[in-house]
């Protein structure tokens, strides 16, 4: 779908599958209905026209790192009461298991706070986030999934609380 510009869904449509919209270099625009209730692994992966996105209240569930590799990916809307997930400066977590699931890779600080509350770190959450030179991870955190700051190539400092006890293959990988 290289050059697919604009996709409007179906409003009888529930789901976006994994990987279903990768690589649309492209992609500029999509429009999520109502119906949908979940989307996928990497669902958007490496869309790297995709500048917004509105994620309805419909969406319960959001996998792996939906956006992974969106260099254009300026803003996700989701409205303030959104039932299942929520925006922190910019960044997507899951209000049911408290996961961080998408740091932008377009965000241009150098050092990020992940706020207290948050239990994982998901899988591939920061991949390729070459801005950010610093994290710190909260004594909430107790899992830091597989891939989670794989290709972070100037990551130089993160602070590991004692509270985790799992972290994933290839979790600080390049």
């Amino acid at each position: 779908c290289i050059h697919l510009e604009s996709v409007v869904l179906p409003y009888s449509l529930l789901s976006i599958g994994e990987a279903a919209f990768i690589e649309c270099e492209s992609l500029k625009s999509i429009s999520i209905p109502n119906s949908v209730t979940s989307i996928g692994d990497g669902a958007f992966a490496e869309c790297a026209a995709l500048v917004e996105i509105t994620i309805p209240d419909s969406v319960s569930y959001v996998g792996k790192n939906p956006f992974l590799l969106c260099s254009s990916l300026r803003k996700i809307y989701i409205s303030q009461n959104h039932p299942y997930l929520t925006l922190i400066d910019g960044v997507l977590f899951s209000k049911s298991d408290s996961r961080l699931i998408f740091y932008p890779v377009t965000l241009t600080q150098t050092e990020y706070q992940i706020p207290t509350g948050i239990k994982t770190i998901g899988d591939i959450s920061f991949m390729g986030c070459n801005n950010l030179r610093r994290v710190i991870i909260p004594n909430s955190v107790s899992s830091i999934g597989e891939r989670s700051f794989f290709f972070c190539d100037n990551l130089e400092k993160v602070v590991i609380p004692d509270s985790v006890t799992f972290i994933g293959s290839d979790a600080f990988g390049t």
